[in-house]
């Protein structure tokens, strides 16, 4: 799904979206804040937002990414490349199915 969004390769196992959703339709309602501490790839935060429209509820989110830059990849930036435009394809209404 996130190559299909993103076209991005960089992520080989991002947390499949549809153990986030079970994991916060169990845990979560109202406006709940929901904290991903390893955001990486934004699969928490495109639940939070596939929950809030499935049920009308308001939760919220912070997410919290390392840049991951290092001395061989200098302008590496997991949050901007690819957490920001998950968030932001997920609120435009990407469809995954």
């Amino acid at each position: 799904m996130l190559r299909a969004m993103l076209g991005n390769e960089h992520f080989t196992y991002p947390k499949p979206l549809s153990l986030i959703l079970g994991l916060l339709r169990q845990t979560t309602s109202g406006d709940d804040m929901i904290v991903d501490f390893y955001a990486g790839s934004g699969t928490t935060a495109q639940a939070v937002l596939t929950l809030n429209a499935e049920d009308e509820q308001s939760r919220r989110f912070i997410m919290v990414s390392a840049t991951e830059a290092t001395n061989d990849e200098p302008t590496k930036n997991v949050c901007r490349d690819i957490t920001r435009q998950r968030i932001g394809a997920t609120i435009k209404g990407y469809s995954y199915t």
